[in-house]
């Protein structure tokens, strides 16, 4: 009735899935704590583990929830397609406008 269609394509690959799953309960804006936001930002020059990453800034509990949330919204890259997302997968800052509003 709005003039909205869409298109199916297929089915996700199940280690993209599983990944999208995971990452999309931190979709909510009340997890982009714009502290820790930045904070990331300056761990993530260069790639390094999702466990050194949130050490680096603070404890697990308090960091994890936003570092999910960046990878949602696309500020901290990381590889979907050939793993599943664990505290050893590679993170990097991906691009500095994106995720910084987030909170």
């Amino acid at each position: 009735m709005v003039g909205w269609s869409y298109a199916r394509v297929g089915e996700l690959d199940a280690t993209v899935k599983a990944n999208l799953s995971w990452l999309a309960g931190y979709r909510h804006p009340r997890f982009g704590d714009p502290v820790l936001t930045q904070r990331l930002r300056g761990a993530l020059e260069t790639p390094v583990s999702v466990v050194d990453a949130i050490a680096e800034v603070g404890d697990w509990i308090r960091v994890a929830p936003t570092l999910f949330h960046l990878i949602w919204s696309g500020a901290i890259e990381v590889d979907l397609e050939t793993g599943l997302l664990g505290q050893s997968s590679r993170v990097i800052w991906r691009n500095a406008d994106v995720g910084l509003a987030a909170g």
